[in-house]
């Protein structure tokens, strides 16, 4: 017994059931089409390649692109520990929040990426780059890897720190100043 009586539709069936079985396959891959990489801590942010944001006293994490726009950016948490309902929301339909993955597109490019509170507050650096690695694309071709030396974590500092190095340094000018005033009036 013949299975299709029509060779044009048997043809046209097998096309699109392969292209459909094919999509399925690249759907399913965990990553995008680079390979993924571990970040490095920085103390200022890149002026070319991409740096990610981590806020300690909340958890609140982005991303930003200097000298192209991202167009993908993908982060994997290795003890899948991002809170998605933590999340910014999506503005394309390919956007992801998960515990183990966060993936944002942008097909126009777009410079900074906000994930939202996402991951657990009070996390030192090693603990952030031990757990994430992340892969992305640049507008106009190219990966994480391709430009600048990146990718690079940058630790937010806490308020209460940037209050206490404050603090230091108001006492420091004091101190100069009433050095001054007993060198010129002894």
């Amino acid at each position: 017994m013949q299975a299709f009586l029509n060779p044009r539709i048997d043809f046209l069936f097998l096309r699109y059931f392969g292209i459909a079985i094919a999509m399925c396959g690249w759907l399913k891959t965990p990553t995008a089409e680079g390979t993924p990489v571990t970040l490095s801590v920085s103390s200022h942010p890149l002026a070319i390649g991409a740096t990610l944001f981590y806020d300690p006293s909340n958890g609140y994490l982005r991303a930003r692109s200097a000298g192209a726009d991202f167009t993908t950016l993908e982060l994997h948490s290795l003890s899948a520990q991002f809170i998605p309902a933590g999340s910014t929301p999506a503005m394309s339909p390919f956007d992801l929040a998960l515990p183990e993955k966060l993936f944002r597109l942008r097909v126009d490019g777009i410079t900074e990426i906000e994930f939202g509170q996402v991951m657990p507050p009070d996390l030192g650096p090693r603990q952030v780059i031990d757990d994430l690695l992340i892969d992305g694309s640049f507008l106009g071709g190219g990966d994480l890897q391709s430009r600048g030396n990146g990718p690079y974590l940058l630790i937010v500092p806490e308020p209460a720190s940037g209050a206490i190095v404050l603090m230091g340094m108001l006492g420091t000018l004091a101190f100069r100043q009433a050095e001054n005033g007993r060198k010129r009036n002894p």
